[in-house]
């Protein structure tokens, strides 16, 4: 899920990639190509969803190891190893 900040700069880069296509700057298979991304972050915006911002939450997630201990494996009855005065 995206944040509202990541919506909005999703937006602008619409707005960025139709301007290039449209105007006239990009022509050819470049303008077509900024065609394309266009719709897409287009779309990621409206959608409020991302897979990159997924795919990150993922690698996060794998990093972060859990630590379990069975406690059965120690023995908590610690002897005094000095000998009462």
């Amino acid at each position: 899920m995206l944040s509202k900040n990541g919506v909005i700069t999703r937006l602008f880069l619409t707005c960025f990639f139709f301007f290039l296509s449209g105007s006239g700057i990009l022509t050819g298979w470049v303008a077509g190509i900024s065609g394309i991304l266009g719709t897409m972050v287009l779309v990621s915006a409206l959608q409020r969803y991302s897979p990159v911002v997924e795919l990150y939450g993922m690698y996060k997630e794998s990093r972060i190891k859990e630590v379990t201990v069975d406690e059965d494996l120690y023995d908590y009855n610690v002897r005094d190893t000095q000998e009462p005065a």
